[in-house]
This record gives structure tokens, sequence and C-alpha cells, in this order.
């Protein structure tokens, strides 16, 4: 997970505001105001320049207040101002930007006086001139552009159950190089019961019900989602469940347990292989038909002897493609990391259009992969449960838990989703590229707008002697404002 950021109350320099435009403006009208009393013409342009200037200012108060409605909900408000105070290094530069930028434009106005062709002693048409070009843009459609989108980005997350903790790597998921999802509980629903049990050829038991008894038993003191289920069947069932001594358990493997004085493992087929285990043809048979449709398997063996096999429904969630999708389409890689067999996980990952498949991984050994792929110069994203994929969510460089009852405390995640819908981890991404968009294009039009209209001025309008108005030059500075903060604003909703 990156835990980088650049908080500015933390280093105490905050970002550099956009000072100055008011004394731009300010400066502007007073030159205006000069004007008009040499020249009783100019009245009415002092009159409509005042005016869109008020109503300029009036707007950005409202902008500001706007960004910092409190949220309904206090834990979200929290994170959201705790986001908003990591500066990240684009805001800073367009903050510098943006604090001399009000220069620039008092240097521009010079000029532009200095290139005019009126007379020394025609002051009037020159301070119309220099207000005009004063006039003409307003720096705070760039100083606002970033903190107006993050804000409403924050927000819009919050409205949908986001819980954006860390806005650096939030920023940062529209560049990731590969998406990994986990499958079981995200991709696919939790099993919810065992769908059959079958006893190996060489199985002691003779009836199904104490296989399950006996794996119930061993799995009594997991809280892993198959063990749930294993239980769950067993209760069912009325089966009478011993207890355990001696309980081990392998993290992503299975459990070990000493059950009524026979030794229970109960676990995957990579966890037999470990511990060279037998498995007769018949059953691998079985299992491998098993994955190719789609089932997980686990193995129930009694003092090393494999007496059984569980099988387990692994049913996608609606909208696992979806998510598939939504991902896929802002052009970055994505693939699935599990603990399941091959055969299962590929069965899945065909369903949902995915090519890249990592099965049979460990917790540990899936932190591993990711780290592998960060040393080749790849940003790693993950989708993952926080309970069993811990490690995979720290390694990550942005890493999304998902979870109905998910706790700020119970994850070191960037994003915490409230649901289990994969789609809804998905919109992350989606909202974190819907925000880089935004700002690119509201941060261009800005700056090529504020750049080419005052060279044009310069250059075109002020030799030429043709008619400045300030009144046209206020407007289309406050249009500019107007633009840029409206596209910011389009962040205010998921999609």
């Amino acid at each position: 997970m990156n835990t980088e950021t650049e908080n500015s109350t933390s280093k105490g320099k905050a970002i550099p505001k956009a000072f100055g435009q008011l004394g731009v403006s300010a400066l502007a009208l007073v030159s205006l105001l000069v004007a008009a009393i040499l020249n009783p013409d100019l009245w009415i342009q002092f009159g409509l320049a005042s005016g869109l200037v008020l109503l300029t200012f009036l707007f950005v108060s409202r902008v500001e207040k706007a960004s910092k409605k409190p949220w309904e909900s206090l834990e979200a408000q929290l994170l959201i101002e705790a986001a908003e105070k990591q500066i990240s290094r684009k805001e800073k530069f367009i903050g510098l930007l943006a604090m001399y930028w009000p220069v620039f434009v008092l240097v521009m106005a010079i000029v532009a006086v200095v290139l005019s062709p009126y007379s020394a002693d025609n002051l009037s048409e020159k301070l119309t001139v220099f207000a005009a070009v004063l006039l003409l843009t307003n720096v705070q459609s760039l100083a606002l552009t970033i903190p107006v989108a993050i804000s409403n980005a924050l927000r819009a997350g919050a409205g949908a159950g986001l819980l954006i903790r860390n806005r650096k790597a939030f920023e940062a998921a529209a560049k990731l190089d590969l998406v990994l999802f986990t499958k079981g509980g995200l991709l696919t629903e939790h099993p919810k019961g065992v769908s059959a049990v079958h006893l190996s050829v060489n199985s002691s038991l003779g009836d199904e019900s104490k296989l399950l008894a006996l794996a119930a038993s061993a799995e009594y003191m997991s809280e892993h989602v198959f063990a749930k289920a294993i239980r769950k069947s067993a209760g069912t069932a009325n089966l009478k469940i011993a207890k355990a001594k001696d309980f081990k358990e392998y993290s992503g493997l299975g459990v070990e347990a000493n059950v009524a004085g026979q030794q229970v493992l109960v676990g995957s087929i990579a966890l037999l292989i470990q511990r060279n285990i037998r498995m007769e043809v018949q059953e691998l048979i079985y299992a491998d038909e098993s994955t190719k449709n789609g089932y997980s398997i686990v193995c129930v063996v009694v003092d090393g002897v494999l007496e059984g096999l569980l099988r387990f429904s692994d049913v996608l969630k609606p909208n696992s493609a979806l998510a598939v999708y939504m991902v896929a389409k802002e052009r970055i890689r994505v693939g699935i990391a599990t603990g399941d067999s091959a055969g299962t996980a590929q069965q899945k990952a065909e369903q949902v259009a995915v090519s890249e498949v990592y099965a049979e991984l460990s917790p540990a050994r899936k932190a591993l992969f990711v780290e592998s792929e960060q040393a080749k110069g790849a940003r790693v994203g993950v989708i993952a449960d926080s309970q069993t994929d811990s490690a995979l969510l720290e390694q990550a460089d942005m890493s999304i838990a998902l979870g109905e009852d998910l706790e700020l405390d119970s994850t070191e995640a960037d994003v915490l989703v409230r649901s289990d819908d994969p789609a809804l981890a998905a919109q992350v991404i989606a909202l974190s590229a819907r925000l880089r968009r935004r700002t690119n294009l509201g941060l261009g039009f800005g700056l090529s707008y504020g750049v080419l209209s005052l060279a044009s001025f310069v250059a075109i309008v002020s030799p030429l002697q043709v008619v400045a108005s300030p009144a046209i030059a206020a407007l289309l500075g406050s249009l500019s404002l107007l633009f840029v903060t409206l596209n910011a604003y389009s962040l205010g909703k998921l999609k």
C-alpha cells in the first residue's frame, strides 16, 4: 500500500493560495474609474465591468463554501478533510503558478499599454487598455480546479460508500499498470455449504456423513469461508461435532487437528502434495473435472490417508464481469490472484474475460507476486478482502478493501468499500480516471486560454488600436472561470 503523502499540515507549509486576484480586479476597476472620470463615455463600461467582477467573486465564494460543506457522516467528513490536506505535486505546482500569475498579467498589461498607439496625453484610453488586460483572465480558474475536483470526487465516493483514506494513492489509481482481483468472496460468492461429499476408493469410513463430521470437527476453530461452509452443512445434517485438540492452521492451505484420537487434515491439493499424501487416479479425475466445471475442492485426510473430497460451488457475483470491464476500459491490465486451483480460477476468469490468472497462491505468495511485478516497474493495484488478504493489500501501490462491515481500524487499505459489490470497488478506478481527465481538461483550458488571450491582446488588439472593451474582457475572464469550475463540479456524482 502506498503510504507516502505530502501533507501540508504535517510539514507546516500550506499550499500557496491564489492570492492577488482581488488586488488585480481592484486595480483594474480603479484604473477604469479614473478613465471614466476623464471620459464620461466609459461609465457604462465601468458599471458593467464592476458588476461582472462582483458576480465573479460571489460565485467563487459560493464555490469555496460548497466545497467545504460538511458531510452527513462524521466519519466520512473526517476522512474527506484528511484527504483534502494531502497536497499532490500537481496541485502544489498549480498553486505556485496561481500565486505568480497576477504578476504576469500585470506585466502583460503594462506591455499592452506601451504598445498601444494612443498618444501620451490620451490617458483614459491607456487606462482602458490597462484595465481590459487585467480583467481578461481570472487566476482562480487555475487555483480552484484541483481543490473543487478532488472535493467533489471525495464526496461522490463517500455518498456511494467509498471511503478514501489515501488521496495520493486514489489519484494515482488511474495510472496503474495492473489491477488484481482476488476471487473467493470478491468476484465469486462465498459458499453457503458443501455441494457434494465424495468418498475416496480407499476410504475406511464407508459413510459420507462421517467424513463431513470429521472435517467440521477439525475446522471448528477456523474462520475461513470453507470452514464456515463445512460447519454449516454439518449443522444442517445434525451431525455430531467432536472437540478437536492441537489445532493448527496453515494460511492459504488448510487446517490440522486431533479429533477423537485421529489426526485430521483438511485442505487443498497443494497441502497434500506438500505432505506427500497419495491421491488415487479416481480422486485426481474427480478433482480435475470439478475444477474444470468451476467448483472448488477441499481434501480430507485422516491419519495420513485421503478419505474423501468436499466440493463447493463457486458462483460469480452478478457484477463481476462489469467490475472487470470498468477497470479494463481504462487501459489497465486485469488479473485474478487466488489460492484456488488453476482449473477453477481459469474457468471463472474466462467467464469475466480476464486473461491473467495467478492461481494456487497462499496469501504470502500473493504479496510476493505483487512485489515481483513492482520490481519490474509495474504499478499494481489490488481489490481484495481485508480479512484474508491483508498482506496483499499492504504490498500494493493502491489497495481497495471490500466488506459490508468494514471498520476504519480493521485495515490499512487506501480505500474502503462497505459493500460486497466488486463493481463498486471498480468505481474507485473509474472515478480516479475521471478526476484525472477533468483536472487535465480544466487546467489545460485555463492555462491555454490565459496565455493565448493575453498574447493575442498584446500582439493584436492593442497595437491595431481595436476598441478594448473592459466589460467584454471581464465577461471573458468570468466565462473561463465558469467553464473550469463547472467542469470540476461534474465529478459530483458517480456514473
